[in-house]
């Protein structure tokens, strides 16, 4: 009951606006070195039973028709992740905790959202898994 599961959704090809404006943008700065970039929504959950998780992730967290759910870190060459700091209130991670309160019937669950950002370069020289650090808060994505 006690164990923290961490989920990433992505849209489902059709759905991906947000990304290609982001591949768009990061085109006009890096020029060719990049090919693609995608964008997660990731959430770690504390305080749910496996069928009321497995629930959340269905009704809460994605829209099936919709998004893509992998439970793993993506691949890309960099990936970068961005949250709200310690403190800050986060509409998302309050909505989440709502919902699934309301479909579970029983006590609130700790959510932290976030959102990551895949970049895929067409460099081989830059190819390699690399983590991010924000020297703001000092938290490894």
């Amino acid at each position: 009951m006690s164990d923290i599961r961490r989920l990433y959704v992505r849209k489902k090809e059709g759905f991906r606006q947000g990304e290609e404006s982001l591949t768009a943008q990061l085109r006009e700065i890096l020029g060719d070195r990049i090919s693609d970039s995608a964008i997660y929504h990731r959430y770690d959950v504390d305080g749910l039973t496996d069928e009321d998780y497995e629930k959340a992730v269905a009704t809460v967290f994605s829209e099936p028709p919709v998004d893509d759910t992998q439970r793993d870190l993506p691949k890309g060459d960099l990936v970068m992740g961005v949250e709200f700091l310690p403190g800050q209130y986060d509409q998302r991670e309050d909505f989440a905790a709502q919902c699934i309160q309301l479909i579970t019937q029983g006590q609130r669950p700790i959510v932290a959202a976030a959102k990551a950002a895949e970049r895929r370069s067409c460099c081989r020289h830059n190819r390699g898994r690399r983590r991010v650090i924000l020297h703001i808060s000092k938290r490894e994505c």
